[in-house]
């Protein structure tokens, strides 16, 4: 099984990679785990993936598998908000939740 605790998990890890939101990764700068600070809430936080390319952003927030928890999209809305003073808000920003084990992803 390599480096994942089994083979199931390493097809759960092959789905997730697989999902079209992955497909084209070419040229973006990947920050994973990005750390800001939001001055309007002087709160902190941690988007756990951010895929920055020319024109467009997309926020990626994993979860184990529900997605479907209402906090869930107001936190992707606070990352929105960061993303966009820290980029430039030129850019299309987009926000997924992920459902690892279920292999599903979500526009939000």
């Amino acid at each position: 099984a390599g480096i994942f605790q089994s083979e199931k998990d390493e097809k759960t890890i092959e789905k997730v990679l697989s999902l079209p939101l992955f497909a084209s990764l070419e040229g973006a700068r990947i920050y994973k785990e990005y750390p800001y600070f939001d001055e309007t809430l002087e709160s902190n936080g941690i988007i756990d993936l951010l895929i920055v390319r020319e024109r467009r952003i997309d926020i990626v927030d994993y979860k184990l598998k529900n997605i479907d928890d209402r906090a869930y999209r107001e936190q992707l809305e606070t990352y929105r908000r960061n993303v966009a003073r820290l980029f430039g808000a030129e850019k299309e920003i987009h926000t997924y939740l992920l459902s690892i084990l279920d292999a599903r992803v979500e526009e939000v």
